[in-house]
């Protein structure tokens, strides 16, 4: 079956899912809001969208209720690549009862940001025809899932991006993205258990590798194997922030 015919179209009866949420965020400061399915039910996104008028000073987190963390300060230039031109190969979905907080953290200590956040994805009626589909063509559904960090890199030093975590169970993840306060200045390497598998790319670079496709081989990740970004700050005198999130499935 070829598969523009297994490709997943709702129902006529269908409504677009895409709430907003609108920020406005002191100097220094974090606000959070939530994102809830309509009477309680479950619902999914496919994409976050995220919109600012300081896109380089603020850092996104975003957990369910239950206190999971689905990733931890992001900065929204690479949440902003992460879903620019694609969708996640799975919605992630937050079930029945369940809802997704937002946080947004304003990094300048002198001025307000503001900020908007969209999801876009599945109500729960639409989820359902999403299962059911899935189920009628024989199509195992993934599960979504994060790898994350964040640090400071001082002037002329590397960094090993240590909350870089995988999960207990195995993963591959398809692409990554780097958001930072210093692109032209940093340089990335990226580092499976053992195995080097990128070498002092620069952050643009690494960016457009994963833009508008995934990897061509998804990296594998072991449970409970460490994955490490090492980041290298080539300016003289300027520490850089700098963050990055992999987006990954469930074996």
């Amino acid at each position: 079956m070829s598969n523009a015919i297994k490709r997943f179209r709702p129902s006529k009866r269908i409504s677009p899912f895409s709430p907003s949420l609108i920020f406005d965020i002191p100097p220094g400061e974090s606000v959070s809001r939530d994102f809830r399915g309509y009477d309680g039910q479950d619902f999914a996104f496919n994409r976050l969208s995220f919109g600012t008028n300081t896109p380089g000073t603020i850092l996104a987190s975003a957990k369910l209720n239950n206190e999971r963390d689905i990733f931890t300060n992001v900065q929204i230039s690479a949440l902003q690549d992460l879903f620019r031109f694609r969708s996640l190969l799975a919605p992630f979905i937050i079930a029945r009862g369940n809802f997704l907080t937002i946080t947004l953290t304003n990094l300048d200590g002198s001025n307000p940001a503001k900020a908007n956040v969209q999801l876009l994805g599945y109500d729960h009626v639409t989820l359902e025809e999403w299962r059911e589909f899935n189920q009628k063509v024989g199509r195992k559904i993934l599960e979504p899932v994060f790898v994350y960090g964040f640090a400071d890199v001082p002037a002329q030093q590397q960094l090993k991006l240590v909350n870089l975590t995988s999960r207990a169970r195995p993963i591959l993840v398809h692409r990554f993205f780097v958001g930072s306060t210093g692109d032209d200045d940093l340089q990335v390497s990226l580092e499976v258990y053992n195995d080097e598998i990128k070498r002092d790319l620069f952050v643009k670079q690494l960016n457009d590798e994963f833009m508008a496709m995934p990897a061509l081989i998804p990296f594998y990740i072991g449970g409970n194997i460490p994955i490490s970004m090492y980041v290298t700050n080539n300016s003289n005198v300027t520490t850089h922030q700098v963050s990055v999130i992999g987006e990954g499935y469930y074996e």
